[in-house]
C-alpha cells in the first residue's frame, strides 16, 4: 500500500519511472547501439539479433575490446576468421582496417558466421564453431565452453528480443 502512495505521490509530481527526468540506462544499451549496422550487414542466414547476441558474448559491445589470442572488436574477431570472411564475402578492407572501424568489425563478422553456416547448415553448429574454431568443431573437439557459449549466446538473443518488444 505505502509503494502505491509513493507512486501515486511520484507520478503527481512528474517523477515517475516514465517520466523521470534521469534516464535510466535501458537493459543491452551497449549492444542495441549497434543495431543499425547489425541490420545494415545481415545476411538470408545470419539475421540481426544473432549479430547482436555475438556482441553481446563477445564484447558486451565494446568496439575497442582486445582477446588474449589477438581477437579484436565487437565481435572478437581473429585474423584467420577474418581471411575465412574476407574470401567469402569479397571484403574490400584489411585486417587492420577492422580494429578502429566498428562498421568493418560487424560486415566481417558477420561475413565469417555466414561462411561458417554455409559449411554447417545449422545456426547451433556455427554459433559454436564461432566460439571454438571451425578446426575444433568439425575434428570434433567439441568442449563444455562451446556450450556454455551457446546456451549464453540462446539467452542473450531472448533477453534482447524482450528489451525491443518492450520499447
Amino acid at each position: 500500500m505505502i509503494q502505491k502512495i509513493i507512486l501515486f505521490i511520484l507520478t503527481l509530481l512528474g517523477l515517475s519511472r516514465r517520466n523521470s527526468p534521469i534516464k535510466k540506462k535501458r537493459p543491452f544499451e551497449n549492444i542495441l547501439r549497434w543495431e543499425p549496422l547489425a541490420r545494415k550487414h545481415q545476411t538470408p542466414n545470419i539475421n540481426y539479433m544473432t549479430i547482436l547476441a555475438i556482441i553481446a558474448n563477445e564484447s558486451g559491445g565494446d568496439p575497442n575490446a582486445k582477446g588474449s589470442s589477438g581477437e579484436v572488436g565487437l565481435m572478437q574477431l581473429t585474423y584467420r576468421a577474418f581471411l575465412d570472411a574476407k574470401d567469402h564475402a569479397k571484403l574490400k578492407f584489411s585486417f587492420d582496417d577492422i580494429k578502429d572501424v566498428p562498421e568493418n568489425q560487424i560486415e566481417s563478422g558477420t561475413a565469417y558466421l555466414d561462411w561458417l553456416y554455409s559449411r554447417l547448415q545449422s545456426l547451433e553448429a556455427t554459433i559454436k564453431a564461432y566460439n571454438i574454431g571451425i578446426g575444433n568443431f568439425e575434428n570434433g573437439n567439441l568442449t563444455n565452453t562451446a556450450e556454455k557459449y551457446w546456451r549464453r549466446f540462446i539467452d542473450n538473443k531472448r533477453k534482447l528480443y524482450e528489451v525491443l518488444l518492450n520499447e
